[in-house]
């Protein structure tokens, strides 16, 4: 979708959460996102559900963080 946070960035798949539809993808500019894929062709651009981290350590804090809630 055009406007999607990823719309025409340059990823690359490099982790799956265990058990979840949430793929780690990492960005141009070494950035990284977290995707909740939706297998599904999606019409709005929030969906897939994409948080982007400024750094691989960032999407960790925030994997640690959720792991105990």
């Amino acid at each position: 979708m055009a406007k999607h946070a990823l719309y025409r960035d340059s990823v690359e798949a490099v982790a799956r959460k265990n058990g979840h539809d949430d793929t780690l993808f990492r960005l141009s500019g070494d950035r990284y996102a977290q995707v909740h894929l939706t297998y599904q062709v999606e019409t709005t651009p929030q969906w897939p559900m994409t948080t982007i981290f400024d750094t691989y350590q960032n999407w960790l804090d925030d994997l640690a963080a959720n792991e105990t809630k």
